[in-house]
């Protein structure tokens, strides 16, 4: 290995061949050689987390995010138990986002650092989660019905010529 500080490799071993030397051209050295297991562990499976919106109509852009519930739905089918999981307030991951059940965004819009640990390796991911504060849509009761024969020729329940726009 030309440069052992900075050797590049999946998981897998190395040998290690450790010698004693006295500095004695007259004696033999004694070696040994040792293997060095590398083990490289995958990052907790977090994907980028989607923003996290609550809608209301006459928003005044403050809202409490219940972000506990939204990232233990984002880790999916992993166990909780095997991912512990930090929620911050800086980049730096210096300030707890508290409460994380009722979290508190002013002004439309704010961000918190998602911190997910395996327990077992100690391997660390850091996901940003945006929090937005939003006017609800508002949409009106349909009063147009779309009916239309299947003229085409297939006769297979398909048209192709809806025109949406109305």
């Amino acid at each position: 290995i030309a440069d052992p500080s900075a050797y590049e490799s999946g998981t897998g071993s190395v040998w290690v061949r450790v010698a004693l030397d006295t500095h004695n051209p007259a004696e033999p050295m004694c070696a040994q050689i040792v293997e060095l297991p590398l083990i490289v562990n995958p990052l907790p499976p977090v994907a980028d987390l989607e923003p996290f919106a609550h809608c209301e109509q006459n928003t005044d852009g403050a809202y409490d995010f219940n972000i506990q519930e939204y990232v233990n739905n984002a880790l999916g089918g992993n166990e909780a138990d095997e991912y512990d999981v930090d929620f911050f307030e800086d980049a730096a991951l210096t300030t707890p986002a508290v409460p994380v059940t009722a979290y508190p965004v002013t002004g439309g819009s704010g961000t918190v650092y998602v911190r997910v640990t395996n327990n077992e390796t100690g391997c660390i991911i850091v996901k940003e989660l945006t929090l937005l504060v939003e006017e609800a849509a508002i949409a009106n009761p349909i009063t147009t019905v779309f009916d239309e024969c299947d003229y085409d020729g297939a006769n297979d329940g398909i048209i192709s010529t809806w025109d949406l726009t109305v």
